[in-house]
């Protein structure tokens, strides 16, 4: 590796640059003569986690230093820590998604189906919403998918929200392709539910004819036939 030299018993390198050479059971320490300045960031990234770009280093310099480190760009890092956080938050609810996901893929394949169209639905609380028509209009909402079900936990619709491209990856380990989309509803305007779809599939035609339906479906969507009218 270009720049970098072997130092063993502590002793530095030679003013030529010579490389002491590594012998096996040796457990030498690393002379890197690169920039100081980027290096530190991306120490403190690793021990951290927390990517802080000072005003005088550049992102360049930065990603330039972590490819000649070995590592991953600062977006995978970021990615991958993100990734573990979500999995320490929900990883409860997201492995139970995903295993409600499979199961509903049987039912789907013995009565001769190639897809489903699942939908998460948080049943809206709030000042001034009564709970007859918080029911009736999740109930509504529910019944517009293959497999729909109403949560009264916000945790698990945000945890689904959060995950749905980790629960897109794990569909995909399981040779199953999903589409998927998340809404903050309108409980105050029309008393349209926080909700979260999913559409899974065996092939890319079905997901996306599947997804257009559910498209469509939700477009411009609102509750019937409530007691109080929202407002």
């Amino acid at each position: 590796v270009p720049n970098v030299s072997f130092i063993e018993n502590g002793a530095y390198p030679d003013e030529e640059g010579e490389r002491l050479e590594w012998r096996e059971g040796a457990s030498p320490l690393f002379f890197l003569d690169r920039n100081p300045a980027a290096y530190t960031t991306i120490l403190d990234f690793l021990r951290t986690g927390m990517f802080i770009l000072p005003a005088h280093v550049s992102r360049i310099q930065v990603e330039a230093e972590m490819d000649f480190l070995g590592l991953k760009s600062v977006g995978s890092l970021l990615r991958d820590t993100a990734q573990h956080a979500l999995e320490v938050l929900y990883s409860q609810h997201l492995q139970a998604f995903v295993s409600t996901v499979l199961s509903e893929m049987q039912k789907g394949a013995r009565q001769g189906r190639l897809g489903v169209r699942m939908g998460l639905v948080q049943r809206p609380y709030g000042v001034g919403i009564e709970p007859t028509d918080s029911l009736k209009a999740s109930e509504q909402l529910a019944k517009l998918f293959d497999y729909g079900v109403i949560d009264d936990d916000l945790v698990q619709v945000m945890a689904v929200r959060e995950c749905r491209y980790e629960v897109q990856r794990r569909l995909q380990t399981q040779g199953l392709l999903c589409d998927s989309s998340y809404s903050h509803g309108d409980i105050y305007g029309q008393l349209v539910p926080v909700h979260a779809w999913f559409v899974v599939g065996l092939e890319s035609n079905v997901v996306d004819d599947y997804t257009q339906d559910v498209r469509r479906m939700l477009d411009g969507w609102r509750p019937h036939s409530l007691s109080s009218a929202p407002t």
